[in-house]
């Protein structure tokens, strides 16, 4: 599946980073023409358990909005798009499914959301994680690091807890996210 394009970058001087993404995204704009063969997307319009659902989305919910879909219900809305919000995952950093979903992610996105007619999305905050993680546990080394040298949680009104950050200036940190991308958009089937 082609993926929309994704932008890190890292440095020690913010002015050069900037100039260099906005050089960088002139190529997907319309201020100057873009690269040969590119063919930007339709501005995708799609379903999210986010609205209905929250943070306690299940299973039930993804079909229900398919099941929607395929009633009708969606007609003339241009709903191309189901999106599996936050609350499916075991962890933040660990991006598996959690219970609520017992087929796996490779299952209900090619079972269920494609099977539907529909693209699948998936909601992740790729440099949070939580302190119970798994990734926070096994590579104390990937979370950012404070002047004393120690990881500190930060609270989060918005997610509902502490949790750290990584520290996406570590060489296997970005191996670890290009890996966890990779697994979402090949191994699992993430639109």
């Amino acid at each position: 599946y082609p993926l929309d394009a994704l932008y890190l970058s890292w440095g020690s001087d913010p002015d050069i980073m900037l100039a260099q993404y906005a050089a960088g995204t002139r190529v997907f704009t319309e201020v100057m023409d873009p690269a040969p063969g590119f063919a930007p997307w339709a501005t995708p319009t799609g379903w999210s358990s986010a609205r209905d659902s929250g943070t306690s989305v299940s299973l039930a919910d993804i079909l229900s909005a398919v099941h929607a879909g395929s009633n009708g219900v969606f007609k003339g809305s241009g709903i191309r798009v189901i999106q599996l919000e936050n609350g499916y995952q075991t962890n933040f950093g660990d991006w598996d499914i959690n219970g609520k979903f017992p087929q796996g992610h490779k299952s209900l996105v090619r079972d269920t959301i494609h099977k539907g007619g529909y693209k699948a999305a998936l909601w992740l905050a790729p440099f949070v994680v939580s302190p119970q993680s798994r990734v926070a546990r096994e590579h104390p080394e990937y979370l950012l690091k404070g002047v004393d040298g120690k990881a500190h949680a930060m609270n989060s009104a918005t997610l509902g807890g502490s949790y750290y950050c990584l520290d996406i200036s570590l060489p296997e940190v970005r191996d670890w996210l290009k890996s966890l991308f990779r697994k979402i958009s090949v191994e699992w089937g993430y639109d």
